[in-house]
């Protein structure tokens, strides 16, 4: 019986993880969202805040934002909260 070459070779390899482009708003549809900056405050375990700039994803007909990976795991850092890497 022979082997395919994908078959073992690549089982355990993880595919690297892409960050979500959105043409248009998942919540409201609207064609408008924006990839941009904004600063937040966050609270850190001490209780001291900390300013952190993010990349977000903002509509405008809803008013909703939408985190990217590298930011979430930039607010958790700041927040002392940093989770490993998986």
């Amino acid at each position: 019986m022979s082997r395919s070459i994908t078959s073992s070779s690549r089982a355990n390899v993880r595919s690297p993880r892409t960050e979500p482009s959105y043409r248009t708003c998942p919540l409201c549809g609207s064609d408008g969202i924006k990839l941009g900056y904004e600063e937040i405050t966050v609270r850190g375990r001490s209780g001291d805040e900390v300013r952190v700039r993010v990349r977000r994803w903002a509509c405008p007909g809803c008013g909703e934002r939408f985190l990217t990976e590298q930011s979430r795991r930039e607010i958790d850092a700041a927040a002392g909260l940093e989770v490993p890497r998986q």
